[in-house]
């Protein structure tokens, strides 16, 4: 989900909050967010299923999806 900067500033203490930085490791290593957490894009790998043709991202265990995404 993208938000606004402002809808961010004033939720960075929400402990439900997971902020995903998707992108390079070294400009996660050189400048972030404070909480964030780091996720390589590389690291997404589509899964299909055998009966269908939609595929889906395979998530870190750590990332729990929010109901709200669906």
């Amino acid at each position: 989900m993208l938000v606004s900067p402002a809808w961010l500033k004033s939720h960075l203490a929400d402990r439900q909050l997971v902020l995903l930085q998707i992108g390079e490791r070294g400009e996660f290593d050189k400048e972030h967010i404070p909480g964030a957490r780091f996720l390589d894009f590389e690291s997404l790998q589509p899964i299909r299923k055998a009966d269908s043709t939609s595929s889906c991202r395979r998530w870190p265990n750590w990332i729990r999806p929010s109901p709200h995404w669906a």
